[in-house]
């Protein structure tokens, strides 16, 4: 037997905490060959393509608006997202008078930080526009 809770804010914060456990585990890898900013962005885009397919089919119901508006619309609402887990990560590493020593654990914390705080916006974001019925959704265009 499946244990998939009801309550679709428990279902977010499995799903979330999966996608953004991808988001920052794949920055790891990528510090090797590339800027931390660079990274923690191309680890934020994959984290959005698991968090998608993680949404649509366990947290969010069903939707009658086409795929595609879903895809444009969890795409906005992941960019508003991704620039405030970029952003808030960045700063935090750059506030000045870190201890000598401390990078190592200070910039893990601080993408995990911007993940946390960019992930209220992504709940309300994909609850309210990306998996809203058409008549809910504030645009409902096809």
């Amino acid at each position: 037997m499946k244990f998939i809770p009801a309550d679709p804010r428990i279902r977010y914060i499995f799903a979330g905490g999966f996608a953004s456990l991808v988001n920052l585990l794949v920055r790891f890898p990528l510090d090797w060959f590339m800027p931390y900013a660079a990274a923690v962005t191309i680890a934020t885009a994959i984290g959005m393509v698991v968090g998608f397919f993680t949404y649509k089919h366990f947290v969010f119901e069903p939707t009658d608006r086409s795929i595609w508006l879903q895809i444009r619309d969890f795409i906005g609402v992941n960019f508003a997202a991704g620039i405030a887990t970029v952003v808030i990560a960045v700063a935090i590493r750059e506030l000045p008078n870190w201890p000598a020593g401390w990078m190592d654990l200070v910039e893990p914390g601080a993408h995990a930080t911007g993940i946390g705080l960019a992930a209220i916006i992504n709940y309300f974001g994909h609850r309210y526009i990306t998996f809203a019925s058409a008549k809910e959704a504030p645009t409902n265009a096809d």
